[in-house]
């Protein structure tokens, strides 16, 4: 029909649901109506006749794998476990009732004619049809609940992913290096999808020309046709080795973007056009960039079996299935991925790495037969944990040491250590300006989830060689690397099983509000500054997050309502709970916002007091690392409450003052109450300098009270240390 026109939808709504329903499985043909005209008004045509096309073409891609699996079964014939239908074999049923969605057949177009695949197992012809994927039902109330769940996790994972140059950078690093290893594992194992060939050297080689030309290509939209890498790319997006989600847009989304086109065309200059046409070209680039990230590890590697004589079919599944395949997933993938992000990619990722390492390779013994010895992914693992002793032991020993006698590599959060290799700085001095306080840099080099455990079973040998670690501390840690690698559900470091579990069990959109009334982030720190034990301050006088705006206006409010610095009004509220659950739903984009501005901010004059470190500039961040006075705090509270905790027994007899480890509590506790009256006493100090004194008394004096807030918490650190764990080395 030359002239046809899909008066499809509803013009009330634009709803077009009608003949998405099965729009994932093959069946071209079933998706078009009878044109017998209509009473109701419909939907815009246009609208209609692009929604149609990209369903047809879905369909399409979803039918030309569908003739793969026919062409399969049809070659290798096996009746009890399947029958194959042609259009001129007798079936058992009519075709309608093969085409219902519970049936055991699955039906494949071929010359537009019609091929039934009858399978014994009706499960198999479900996941085939995609019948068998978890649904919420048909509760509307359920349906809209679990819409905006999904739409709001689209929009956390793209915050925490997509659109966050810090994890594409590390992500970019540990792409390589679990590519590495899968692909020495896929060489050497008996099956593998690279055996009996050796393509590692030129697949790593490759990386840099492949991510070069997928930067031109997809997001410069530079035309590379004379490039030799041109062929290669056409045959991996041909033979599907691209791994995103073929997401299907609604007819309202066509419709919205169809206006703006037109609007765009009568050269409309409104600010909601131009708005519209900015966030269009950063999503262009934003999109662009990740997939030449994404995909150029599994380029390089696809262009390296091409050119050892793989065929192109088994060089993009190589390539799709290197690291985690995100087109993958199970029946209830799209429900539990809706309230755990990245559910799916923790199960594949633990699926890959199993296959990596469990296999053993085989070598002829030259008599007809073979012996089994270590795959080379299985050798470079065993590596790591050796390399890993060793590092940790030169970091230790050319690194700069603090005034509590500990050594920075010591010092560093163990978040950090697990998912890093670190190489601290040997040329560390003093900075000018600034007492006593090393300038202590260190490089990160992200690691690959799942084989970071060996690394950190490296690093946790040695502290408890040198008694940083208790044998039972360095188990935790090496724990809590396997949970967090291999359990789909996040954990993250924690100070007790039970808030660890409590973080892991909520789900993810409302994880942040867990956190708050737990007190306790993903990294195992305070959410909000607590006040000293018997200090007398209002809550929102506590912040330490956020912009002097933001922090003002919490004051205000509370002031407003009766209170005052030190007392309560009746809306008194820590400002950085709310600061906490903002920034966990924005994710690495939203930090990176907040970290760029406050780049700006300084450029402009302001933050001139800021005491900046690598942390607080993106991508930055991502392979260089500095300690952190937070640490010190963080120790002196974790040391404080354990010294409580032991006098506390110690007066009620459930052990005696003589016990090792228990003689000095007392003494600590009584130190610590001095010290929690001191730092009181700094942080006024600090409040009045910043708002009543003029430069230069008051950068002299600001640097002065946080030299003495440091070294009243490094004094005290330095006393548990020694009197209650025991360590003689920090005299």
């Amino acid at each position: 029909f030359p002239s046809y026109v899909p008066l499809s939808g509803f013009a009330v709504d634009e709803s077009l649901d009608a003949g998405y329903t099965h729009m994932h499985q093959a069946r071209v043909f079933s998706e078009m109506k009878r044109a017998e005209g209509r009473q109701t008004e419909a939907a815009n045509p246009l609208d209609m006749i692009f929604a149609r096309r990209y369903q047809t073409v879905m369909v399409g891609e979803k039918n030309r794998a569908n003739v793969r699996l026919l062409n399969l079964l049809a070659s290798n014939p096996q009746p009890d476990l399947y029958k194959i239908y042609g259009p001129k074999d007798k079936a058992p049923m009519s075709e309608s009732k093969m085409r219902s969605a519970d049936s055991p057949f699955v039906e494949v177009v071929v010359g537009a004619k019609s091929f039934f695949i009858e399978f014994a197992n009706e499960g198999m012809a479900r996941a085939v049809n995609g019948q068998n994927v978890l649904t919420v039902g048909d509760n509307k109330a359920v349906q809209r609940i679990y819409q905006f769940i999904r739409t709001f996790g689209r929009f956390m994972s793209a915050s925490f992913t997509s659109y966050s140059p810090d994890f594409m950078g590390a992500n970019f690093v540990r792409d390589i290096q679990t590519g590495v290893m899968s692909l020495m594992a896929e060489q050497e194992i008996v099956g593998g999808q690279a055996f009996g060939v050796n393509i590692v050297g030129d697949a790593v080689k490759g990386v840099r020309p492949a991510f070069s030309y997928l930067a031109k290509t997809v997001v410069g939209q530079v035309d590379t046709s004379s490039d030799p890498l041109s062929k290669y790319w056409q045959e991996y997006q041909d033979e599907g080795a691209i791994t995103e989600w073929p997401y299907q847009r609604s007819p309202d989304q066509y419709k919205d973007d169809i206006d703006v086109i037109v609007r765009m065309s009568n050269k409309e200059q409104s600010a909601a056009i131009t708005a519209k046409r900015a966030v269009a070209a950063l999503d262009r680039y934003v999109g662009g960039t990740n997939q030449a990230i994404e995909n150029a590890t599994r380029f390089s590697v696809f262009v390296a079996a091409r050119k050892a004589g793989i065929d192109a079919e088994q060089a993009a599944f190589l390539a799709k299935e290197l690291t985690v395949n995100f087109n993958r997933s199970g029946a209830g993938g799209s429900v539990v991925n809706s309230l755990y992000l990245f559910f799916n990619a923790g199960v594949q990722g633990t699926a890959k790495f199993y296959r990596t390492l469990s296999s053993l390779q085989q070598v002829p013994d030259g008599r007809g037969g073979y012996y089994k010895r270590l795959n080379s992914a299985q050798k470079a693992a065993a590596g790591m944990t050796m390399f890993a002793f060793f590092q940790a032991a030169l970091n230790d020993a050319f690194g700069p040491e603090d005034d509590d006698g500990r050594t920075f590599y010591e010092k560093i959060p163990d978040y950090v250590k697990e998912r890093n290799m670190l190489f601290v700085n040997p040329f560390a001095k003093k900075p000018k300006g600034r007492k006593a306080k090393w300038e202590d840099y260190y490089f990160k080099v992200p690691l690959p989830y799942g084989y970071n455990i060996f690394h950190n079973m490296g690093a946790a040998t040695y502290d408890v060689t040198m008694d940083y670690r208790s044998p039972g501390n360095a188990a935790m840690f090496m724990t809590s690397g396997v949970v967090n690698s291999f359990v789909p559900v996040s954990f993250g470091q924690s100070s007790s099983f039970d808030k660890q579990t409590y973080k892991a069990l909520t789900p993810t959109m409302a994880r942040p509000f867990t956190e708050v009334v737990i007190n306790e982030n993903y990294f195992g720190t305070q959410v909000y500054k607590e006040p000293f034990p018997g200090e007398e301050v209002a809550d929102a006088s506590l912040s330490k997050r956020g912009p002097e705006w933001w922090k003002d206006t919490f004051k205000f409010i509370n002031e407003a309502t009766g209170g005052n610095e030190f007392e309560s009004g009746a809306l008194d509220v820590n400002p950085d709970k709310l600061w906490h659950i903002g920034a966990y739903w924005t994710g690495g984009t939203g930090k990176f916002i907040d970290r760029t501005a406050n780049i700006g901010r300084a450029a402009m004059g302001y933050d001139d007091d800021r005491d900046w470190n690598p942390n607080d500039f993106p991508l930055v961040r991502v392979f260089l690392g500095s300690h952190s006075e937070f640490q010190d705090m963080a120790d002196y509270y974790k040391f404080r409450s354990d010294v409580n905790a032991k006098a506390k027994a110690v007066k009620e007899g459930v052990v005696g003052q003589d016990t090792e480890g228990y003689e000095s509590v007392n003494v600590l506790k009584d130190i610590g109450f001095k010290v929690d009256k001191q730092l009181r006493q700094v942080r006024k100090d600090l409040e009045y300098a910043k708002k009543n004194m003029e430069e230069p008394k008051r950068t002299r004096v600001i640097n002065d009270l946080e030299e003495s807030r440091r070294m009243l918490l490094l004094n005290y650190n330095k006393q548990y240390l020694k009197y209650v764990k025991g360590r003689t080395d920090l005299d």
